[in-house]
């Protein structure tokens, strides 16, 4: 399930700027009226994660409309290039640190099931 924050984190995140963040006054509501950084969607990302995902969304997206190199950013380790989304980061990071679905991108890990009938399909179709 997503919180208001979340999606206050997610929106921040796309009021970023050349500058930096530009408007994040209602996360700021929110974050002043209590609201609990630590809740996880049903891929384990918090409102941390969220902005994080979103703002390397956006990133990537402004590298390659302005044909430059897309950079892969690691999860883990990215950090905003502006002093104002460092205090975004800041202000989300949840209490007892990022959730493994933050460190990772929200994606769940996942696993190739292979059933028996797979092999007659090899068998009828080749390789597919």
């Amino acid at each position: 399930r997503t919180t208001p924050l979340m999606h206050a984190a997610v929106s921040a995140a796309g009021r970023s700027t050349k500058d930096g963040i530009a408007e994040t006054a209602v996360l700021d509501l929110w974050l002043a009226r209590g609201a609990d950084k630590s809740p996880q969607d049903k891929n384990g990302m918090t409102a941390y994660g969220h902005f994080i995902k979103q703002s390397i969304y956006y990133d990537e997206m402004h590298s390659a409309i302005m044909g430059q190199r897309v950079a892969v950013h690691s999860y883990a380790n990215w950090q905003s290039p502006h002093a104002s989304g460092r205090a975004v980061q800041a202000k989300l990071h949840p209490p007892n640190g990022p959730s493994p679905g933050d460190l990772r991108g929200g994606s769940r890990p996942g696993i190739i099931v292979y059933e028996d009938d797979d092999d007659e399909m090899l068998d009828d179709y080749g390789d597919y």
